[in-house]
C-alpha cells in the first residue's frame, strides 16, 4: 500500500547542505523521496507515493528550472 501525497505542485529543489534532491508537495517536504540526482528522488517519490501517472516535477537546482516526469513505480 503506498502513501497518500500531499496537495500541491511536485518540485525537486537541491539542498546544497546536504548535498541531495529533495522532493516537495507545495510547501510540504515529501519525506523519503530525495537522492544524490533529481531522478532517484523521482523514483523514490514514486516507489512509496500514489503519485498519479503522467505527473511532471519541476526540478529546481540548475541554471535554469526543467520540467521531469515521474516515472512508474519499480514495485
Amino acid at each position: 500500500m503506498k502513501l497518500q501525497i500531499p496537495a500541491g505542485k511536485i518540485t525537486i529543489r537541491h539542498r546544497q547542505m546536504r548535498n541531495v534532491f529533495q522532493c516537495f508537495a507545495g510547501n510540504h517536504y515529501i519525506s523519503g523521496a530525495s537522492g544524490d540526482y533529481p531522478e532517484d528522488a523521482a523514483q523514490q517519490l514514486a516507489n512509496q507515493y500514489d503519485v498519479p501517472e503522467g505527473s511532471i516535477a519541476t526540478v529546481y537546482g540548475y541554471k535554469q528550472p526543467i520540467q521531469l516526469k515521474i516515472p512508474c513505480s519499480e514495485q
